[in-house]
């Protein structure tokens, strides 16, 4: 049975709503005329997901694969069938099954998705969604952020490589950096629902290529630096700056929270200058305090296991105390900085806080006991990252020898292993090669790549035979 209805605005507080555009002539017009109104209890792509009246969206076109997934859903009570099509022709095209379900064939839906999602769901402007991106300190700059929030009594959403939820809540792991684009308006929707109105993100290069965060209404994007990362999925470096290029450029972003330390950074930041822009610099210089709004470090001081960070600022001047560890969370923790005092937290709140932000699970995460060696965890999976992290660690423990423990994972990026493991030999006092998620790759296959970039293969360097 199918029932036309306009869309529909639910309340559920007095300061506060959200909006549902679930009838199916309104949601599809922009794409497709539909002559009848049919009101969607909502949208899935999982079969096993689906409930009565859903509209259920098949994106591929594995033909066998969609029509067991097509009857599982009806089964499953769909209401309406919107289907993949290469065929321009096809587009618009309807057909009913047996069950006298429509299935209504959409040209590139898997391209247009993203936007039907959009529509559907309407985030209203209360919704403040803050996009990071760059090669390495996204998971880091996201939990300072997420920590500082909770730590001011406020509530925030987070999603991420370390899981997604309401922060201090227990987090639901995730598969990717950044979700699927279904799976982030379910999320946003979700906390909406519990008057959560902030959320951050962390933003990968493969989601901005796949189109998975289009159209959603960010109004803070955060970029921490560029290395070489991904080549495996974009090739070459070009195209893997460009990916993070159009996040900035091509989204409708007004407030930019830019590391002007970084190359790539400064350049950009002249394109960017017209908009609401953010810089923070650790150079201590007056380069960029011409700009409207930054932040810049004056000395940087370790004191009784902090690191004391003095600056300056448009906001005012202070000390920020961190728990941790390394220059690029120096970066990091500005970059928090700037976008919650863009948000109008008093920065006297800030300051008395900032000391009880802890480590990031997996991120220069530090372990000591008694009379042991001292252990520091990090997600230092390219070049740069695991360059950063063996100098800041043979700066900070000068008289301590260091070794590594690391590998690379299989079916990735394989232009980086010889690299780590130059470095690695260069800068530790001994090295120790082990798996890291080999996959479907010989792990003594990648170990010879990571070895082929030591001098010295034997004298101090240990691994697998």
């Amino acid at each position: 049975m199918h029932y036309k209805i306009t869309i529909t605005l639910v309340h559920y507080n007095s300061t506060f709503k959200i909006m549902i555009n679930n009838n199916l002539k309104q949601l599809l017009s922009p794409w497709i005329k539909v002559t009848y109104s049919y009101k969607i209890t909502g949208i899935e792509i999982n079969s096993s997901s689906v409930k009565f009246g859903n509209l259920f969206c098949v994106l591929h076109t594995n033909t066998h694969t969609n029509n067991i997934n097509i009857f599982h859903a009806i089964n499953n009570g769909a209401s309406i069938i919107l289907y993949n099509t290469q065929n321009k022709e096809k587009h618009g095209q309807i057909k009913k099954n047996i069950n006298n379900v429509p299935i209504i064939y959409f040209f590139k839906l898997l391209k247009i998705f993203p936007l039907i999602l959009k529509k559907y769901y309407s985030f209203t402007k209360e919704l403040t969604l803050i996009g990071v991106t760059g090669t390495n300190g996204k998971s880091t700059t996201t939990h300072i952020i997420a920590q500082w929030t909770n730590l001011l009594q406020k509530k925030i959403g987070i999603m991420g490589t370390l899981g997604h939820g309401i922060y201090n809540n227990k987090l639901i792991p995730t598969k990717n950096t950044t979700e699927s684009s279904i799976n982030i308006h379910k999320f946003l929707h979700k906390i909406l629902l519990q008057n959560v109105k902030t959320s951050v993100m962390e933003i990968s290069s493969h989601s901005i290529v796949q189109n998975r965060i289009l159209g959603l209404p960010f109004k803070i994007a955060i970029l921490t630096n560029i290395t070489s990362d991904h080549l495996d999925y974009h090739h070459t470096l070009e195209k893997y700056i460009k990916a993070k290029w159009s996040f900035l450029f091509e989204y409708n972003i007004n407030t930019f929270v830019i590391n002007a330390d970084d190359p790539t950074a400064k350049i950009w930041i002249k394109q960017l200058s017209r908009k609401n822009l953010i810089v923070i610099t650790t150079k201590n210089n007056n380069d960029y305090t011409s700009f409207k709004k930054w932040i810049r470090v004056k000395k940087i001081v370790d004191k009784n296991h902090y690191t004391n960070i003095h600056f300056d600022s448009v906001w005012g001047n202070g000390i920020l105390k961190s728990k941790l560890i390394g220059h690029f969370n120096v970066i990091n923790f500005l970059l928090a900085l700037a976008t919650l005092l863009e948000l109008k937290y008093p920065i006297e709140d800030l300051l008395n806080t900032c000391k009880n932000i802890k480590t990031i699970c997996g991120r220069m995460e530090y372990f000591s006991s008694y009379n042991k060696p001292i252990v520091i965890v990090d997600y230092a999976h390219n070049q740069d990252a695991l360059k950063n992290l063996l100098l800041t660690l043979r700066t900070k423990f000068k008289n301590k020898k260091i070794w590594c423990i690391f590998g690379c994972g299989g079916c990735r990026d394989k232009t980086k292993r010889a690299h780590m493991g130059m470095i690695s030999e260069k800068i530790a006092y001994k090295t120790i090669l082990t798996n890291d998620n080999p996959r479907n790759e010989n792990p003594k296959k990648i170990i010879e790549d990571i070895l082929d970039g030591c001098i010295d293969k034997k004298k101090n360097t240990y691994h697998l035979k």
